[in-house]
């Protein structure tokens, strides 16, 4: 993931095992998270469309880094 790193795998992984714990309905998305990091996030069932999500965030962000930066405005006086 662009911006995310091996860094971002233990936050994650304590992020799913709470709400595997506490049944708050984000464990597939964050396993697809983890999957991109391959973090492997162990036994969670991954839905095919937070892996979809998770590829569309990713392209999008790979294509924001790519653009050219654009010119800042000028400052209003």
């Amino acid at each position: 993931m662009h911006g995310l790193g091996a860094e971002a795998v233990p936050s994650l992984m304590t992020y799913l095992r709470r709400d595997i714990e506490h049944q708050l309905g984000s464990a597939s998305f964050v396993a697809a998270a983890l999957e991109r990091l391959d973090g492997m996030p162990g036994s969670v069932t991954i839905d095919s469309q937070d892996r979809i999500a998770v590829d569309g965030m990713l392209n999008i962000v790979r294509r924001l880094a790519e653009a050219a930066p654009e010119s800042p405005a000028d400052p209003v006086n």
